[in-house]
């Protein structure tokens, strides 16, 4: 790898994974700020801004998250 260049990720390169969340006890602002970053791909180190490298994001328990 040359350390001189710029990494762009490419459309083509992509490569979604499938994520369940389980919102049981999580406070739903903290838990949804972390999915939107999830989504957008800004957790993953090769985060490009022009560039769909988000995960697909499932999210179970959501309907009482402080039921315990």
């Amino acid at each position: 790898m040359d350390m001189n260049r710029a990494f762009n990720l490419r459309n083509e390169d992509r490569k979604p994974e499938w994520k369940v969340i389980d919102a049981q006890g999580q406070v739903l602002g903290r838990l949804s700020t972390q999915i939107a970053d999830m989504l957008r791909g800004k957790d993953k180190p090769y985060y490009t801004p022009h560039t769909d490298s988000g995960d697909y994001i499932i999210v179970i328990n959501a309907e009482n998250p402080f039921d315990r």
